[in-house]
């Protein structure tokens, strides 16, 4: 395991002086553009797992209110089989 302890620093006008280990390390920090800032989609995709399941059939459906909770209506012949239900949006 590799732990990193920094004694001392000192930010002033968007630069850095680290103190790590008794050796003294300059960090320079930029503006960043508006562009280059990750959408939402993009903080999406990051937030996300990546799910492999095996079956035999799949049904994209959407969620409708059922009381406190939230309600789906599959097949009848599926009544009686294992699911698995993953929330993608």
């Amino acid at each position: 395991m590799v732990s990193y302890h920094a004694f001392s620093s000192v930010v002033a006008f968007g630069a850095a002086l680290v103190t790590a280990y008794g050796e003294d390390v300059a960090m320079e920090f930029k503006p960043v553009s508006e562009a280059s800032l990750p959408t939402e989609k993009d903080l999406a995709i990051l937030n996300s797992v990546k799910f492999e399941v095996f079956g035999e059939e799949m049904v994209e459906k959407q969620v409708k209110p059922s009381g406190n909770s939230g309600r789906v209506y599959l097949p009848p012949d599926w009544v009686g089989s294992r699911v698995k239900v993953i929330r993608i949006g």
